[in-house]
């Protein structure tokens, strides 16, 4: 049996389309609340509550990509049969459409995914597991009432430690393309896509690239915006 807890709850009665949101660098799925609450009826908007982290702290983190995506995938083929997007943001774009790959050789369908600000499987990097602190400051910029409670730092660089373990032990599952479309959300100021470069998709979103740009940096706030205008614009 899956996992249980994985999903934030949501009425699916009215909607058309399940939207199942993955979040960033220690992050939880309290970041797509907003999302969530503007989003058109017709989509589902879930967050994915991973392990350590809001209703799950008490559970012991995920140090491992392969463990992470084996048992999302199995959460996610475990809900009723609907029309689903993944969307994940940063590292959860990574695993998520690894999640795709997993889900299409299972059989499932799947709609699309969406990722914001990741390099792609080919553009994949390792970060330096010994600062968490720098590489959360660098990609992320906290608030600072984050920096400045020792208590809420401490439960963020939790997550954080766990989730640069999971990036650093990555290595793709399978070198099939997806045959589900890839929607890239950039950010013009992002770091993690200099230039706009889009290398490390090749030869991975089989069923082709569309690259959404927008004005701000790698956080999920300068992204929203336009994860909203593509969701209003998904058929109903």
């Amino acid at each position: 049996m899956p996992d249980a807890g994985w999903f934030s709850p949501c009425d699916e009665a009215a909607a058309t389309c399940r939207v199942l949101c993955l979040p960033g660098l220690g992050a939880g799925a309290a970041v797509f609340t907003g999302l969530a609450r503007r989003a058109p009826a017709g989509a589902a908007v879930r967050g994915v509550r991973v392990p350590g982290r809001e209703s799950r702290i008490g559970q012991p983190p995920i140090h491992d990509f392969a463990e992470l995506t084996e048992r999302l995938t199995g959460a996610v083929a475990a809900l009723p049969p609907a029309p689903t997007i993944l969307l994940g943001h940063c590292l959860g774009g990574l695993v998520q459409f690894e999640v795709a790959r997993a889900l299409r050789r299972r059989g499932h369908d799947l709609r699309e995914v969406w990722v914001i600000g990741h390099p792609g499987p080919g553009g994949a990097v390792k970060f330096p597991a010994d600062d968490p602190l720098g590489v959360y400051q660098a990609l992320v910029a906290p608030p600072p009432e984050i920096l400045r409670s020792p208590g809420l730092l401490d439960l963020v660089l939790r997550g954080v430690r766990a989730d640069l373990d999971v990036a650093n032990s990555y290595t793709p599952a399978s070198h099939v393309p997806l045959d589900r479309p890839v929607r890239l959300f950039a950010g013009s100021d992002d770091p993690q896509l200099p230039g706009g470069d889009l290398t490390g998709w090749a030869g991975h979103a089989g069923a082709g690239l569309e690259v959404h740009p927008y004005r701000g940096d790698h956080r999920f706030a300068g992204a929203e915006p336009a994860v909203l205008a593509l969701l209003r614009r998904l058929p109903s």
